[in-house]
């Protein structure tokens, strides 16, 4: 059954593009604050700096993992690239075409240390503690069921700064290879929601499914270019719960409607598109807007990250 969260969405209705979004975790955006009046600002490196400080890191990481001395005690801000840059970065595979998309999350929490300038310090062995946490709970993600996943993004954020220790949250995300199909087709005919399925020529087919499905299915039929490489992406900004419109869920779309309906959400997904960071993926769903027989359509996650190669003699 598909996720039915039951949101208060009156204005899912509203299908220009100006739509409120319900919660962004952006994480330049984050307000979060210490005792000390410490704002935490989101690190992103130099593009050409990105692979040598992962490797950097992972190095620092093995001779931890030795018994030797963990790396320097390191700027908030930066650990939490590292932690979410480390992990894309291990777990890097093709990802053209993923799909059946699914999210876990779990929390790690580190000590904090203040430096000279006031600013906020992971130690190291807090960082690499943390970090070998994240890199178990992702394998057993991928690894751990009946059919191996492929890792689409892992997103870290920061979710609390409480006296001295700060509360990490990584959420990953994965989904299988499937066959292309990134165009609509004369035969989609669906209905609007509520897996009604297929409508028109079609009606009764493909139950369980509806417009939204299709569209989900389209929008991470994604593919990215990296030559002489493998794709990962780092500095993840994610979106939760932006409206993409509502009508009423025995709508019959035929391929025309629903290629107007693609091409409003391809106008969505630019419209949201951060400075310097690419499109990477969606959960695209239906939901009931209650107080009416309408029925809307959601991002109910929306990522944008900087997209990185990862030379394929380094794997």
């Amino acid at each position: 059954m598909k996720k039915k969260t039951l949101l208060i969405l009156a204005a899912i209705a509203i299908t220009g593009i100006g739509a409120v979004i319900i919660n962004a975790c952006s994480k330049s955006d984050s307000n979060l604050q210490t005792q000390k009046s410490y704002e935490y600002k989101e690190f992103i490196p130099a593009q050409e700096d990105v692979v040598f400080l992962i490797e950097e890191f992972n190095a620092a990481y093995k001779e931890h993992n030795l018994g030797y001395k963990s790396g320097e005690d390191m700027p908030l801000n930066e650990a939490l690239w590292n932690l979410e840059a480390g992990v894309n970065y291990e777990f890097c595979e093709p990802k053209d075409h993923l799909n059946n998309l699914s999210t876990d999350s779990t929390f790690v929490t580190v000590n904090l240390i203040n430096g000279e300038n006031g600013e906020l310090l992971v130690p190291g062995d807090d960082l690499m503690d943390a970090y070998t946490d994240l890199l178990a709970f992702t394998n057993n993600q991928l690894n751990g069921g009946n059919e191996q996943m492929v890792l689409m993004v892992a997103d870290v954020e920061l979710k609390d700064v409480a006296g001295q220790e700060a509360t990490f949250k990584m959420t990953t995300e994965k989904g299988h290879p499937s066959p292309p199909s990134c165009e609509i087709e004369d035969d989609d005919y669906w209905y609007y929601a509520n897996e009604l399925g297929k409508c028109g020529p079609y009606v009764g087919q493909q139950i369980g499914k509806d417009a939204s499905t299709r569209m989900n299915y389209i929008l991470n039929c994604t593919a990215y270019s990296c030559p002489g490489g493998t794709v990962f992406f780092t500095s993840i900004t994610t979106y939760l719960l932006v409206p993409a419109g509502g009508d009423y869920p025995n709508t019959c779309y035929d391929p025309q409607s629903m290629q107007y309906l693609l091409d409003d959400n391809w106008d969505r997904i630019d419209y949201y598109q951060p400075t310097g960071k690419v499109y990477i993926d969606c959960i695209y769903i239906d939901d009931v807007i209650p107080g009416g027989s309408l029925w809307g359509h959601i991002f109910e996650e929306l990522r944008y990250g900087v997209l990185n190669c990862k030379p394929n003699e380094t794997k």
